[in-house]
């Protein structure tokens, strides 16, 4: 038969076994968390790798409280130099089209007098930056500047564009000279 100690005065003696076990219940919540929160932390660090390959080859301590502070530095450091590249690209870009717009006119023009069939004459070619100012004889029966072509093509890249015939004179017998003037700003 069993001892039962019924007795009310008696102390309660807890053996160490049964401590052991009521402590591991009680410790098993708070470790279960502690072990869960640093999962989740390598979770964490673990997307923020594949979500930024990157980034993650310019990081230096691979401690995973400062892991995304770090990130965030080179974020804000990668978004600096793409803004500084578009910057960059921008100013080229301009440089680009007014280097192309300051030489448009004359390769236009010497283009377009060296397909006609009469003698042309350049006298003065003049450009400061803004404005620009050409001066041109063309000698022949009959005219061979068309000037609405050359005013259509040059009013594309430049405001104010305007070609006139200045003068034409019989020069030897039916051969004639015309004198042209066009000029335009940037």
């Amino acid at each position: 038969m069993e001892r039962l100690n019924l007795s009310p005065g008696r102390r309660k003696v807890l053996k160490l076994e049964t401590f052991l076990i009521v402590l591991m219940i009680s410790l098993l919540p708070s470790i279960s968390i502690f072990l869960f929160s640093n999962q989740w932390k390598v979770m964490q660090a673990e997307k923020l790798l594949k979500n930024n390959p990157i980034v993650f080859n310019n990081i230096t301590n691979f401690d995973y409280e400062s892991l995304p502070n770090q990130v965030q530095m080179l974020k804000l450091s990668f978004q600096k130099k793409a803004t500084d590249l578009e910057i960059a690209n921008n100013s080229i870009r301009t440089n680009v089209t007014d280097s192309f717009k300051s030489f448009f006119f004359v390769k236009y023009i010497l283009t377009q007098l060296i397909n006609i069939p009469n003698q042309v004459y350049v006298t003065k070619i003049i450009y400061d930056g803004t404005t620009f100012y050409v001066d041109f004889y063309e000698y022949g029966i009959e005219t061979k500047v068309s000037t609405s072509t050359i005013y259509n093509e040059l009013s594309k890249f430049y405001n104010n564009v305007s070609v006139n015939l200045v003068e034409e004179r019989n020069f030897i017998s039916n051969i004639k000279y015309y004198h042209y003037s066009l000029g335009g700003m940037k």
